[in-house]
């Protein structure tokens, strides 16, 4: 079973290792975010401050942000999308020709930017990815796996949100704000 800490009280070391999960990312560099007034962004900003102090070490995956940039013009698209149907609205025939996704992107770019001077990019060995170890026993989203595994493999802690991966029965050291992990 993963060790689950709780964001208020755990205490960052020099020698940490982080990643943070893409629905952090999204709390913390989202300035598209319409729930930007939500609390965790706080708490998870709050984290993301004791973690620099610390001098820890904060790691970024090309998927983190993959996801991250997918997470955003999904959401834009629906926003724009509204109550029109799919076939009204498609979102690579219509959203992604249209001046909504030329600024979507636009207020993308400044962010990536400062996401990756902000972290350490991480590379997935995928050459030496063990596969079989990723798919045996899956029992959450695979990306989510993939995380799971790419942290035990480097000994990082993640930082996440996501109640999903309190199913893993992994090594995995979760740090969170998030009150339903923080129960089991």
């Amino acid at each position: 079973m993963a060790k689950v800490y709780d964001i208020r009280t755990y205490k960052p070391k020099s020698s940490d290792k982080f990643l943070f999960d893409t629905n952090v990312l999204v709390l913390l560099f989202n300035g598209l975010n319409p729930y930007i007034d939500d609390i965790r962004s706080e708490v998870y900003s709050d984290f993301m401050d004791k973690i620099i102090k610390s001098g820890a070490t904060v790691y970024l995956t090309s998927l983190n942000l993959a996801e991250f940039v997918n997470a955003l013009i999904s959401r834009e698209y629906r926003i724009k999308k509204g109550d029109r149907s799919e076939d009204e609205y498609q979102r690579k025939r219509d959203f992604r020709n249209s001046n909504d996704y030329i600024y979507a992107i636009g207020q993308i770019k400044p962010i990536i930017r400062q996401m990756l001077n902000s972290f350490t990019k991480l590379s997935d060995n995928f050459e030496e990815l063990a596969i079989d170890d990723l798919t045996d026993n899956i029992k959450i989203d695979f990306n989510d796996e993939y995380f799971n595994y790419l942290c035990n493999y480097n000994d990082i802690k993640l930082i996440t949100d996501d109640a999903d991966y309190s199913l893993l029965n992994s090594p995995l050291e979760i740090i969170t704000a998030n009150s339903n992990i923080l129960t089991i």
